[in-house]
């Protein structure tokens, strides 16, 4: 629960992850999907059965991809689905030849300790 009490993130733009059934558990499917939503700016959407698991905000330039938030339900974290999300991300900078940087600390995480992402990893990050 947020601070102000809702379970939704204050944005104008639909942040909410906590959208799935409570019968829902992470550990009982691996049929997530993850879609990407904008150009210049919008967000890799993690789903299950059509319901909002996690979603990565990002802005992309010509040469950058910048990961701003990666956000997962709070009752799916820690099985692996941000960094699913951060994988569709980083996928994503190597079709186009982008690099990435992290401001997510989570993100930044995951990059920074994997040598497997260095090769898009952002220099001025």
């Amino acid at each position: 629960m947020l601070p102000d009490g809702g379970n939704r993130l204050p944005d104008a733009t639909d942040h909410s992850t906590d959208d799935l059934p409570n019968r829902f558990d992470a550990r009982m499917s691996s049929d997530y999907t993850v879609t990407r939503e904008g150009e210049s700016a919008g967000a890799f959407v993690l789903r299950h059965e059509g319901h909002r698991a996690g979603r990565l905000d990002y802005r992309a330039s010509a040469t950058v991809i910048e990961i701003d938030y990666v956000v997962v339900t709070p009752r799916l974290r820690g099985h692996g689905l941000g960094a699913r999300l951060v994988d569709a991300a980083v996928a994503w900078a190597r079709e186009t030849g982008r690099t990435v940087r992290p401001h997510c600390s989570f993100a930044a995480r995951i990059l920074r300790d994997d040598a497997a992402y260095h090769d898009v990893l952002d220099a001025a990050r």
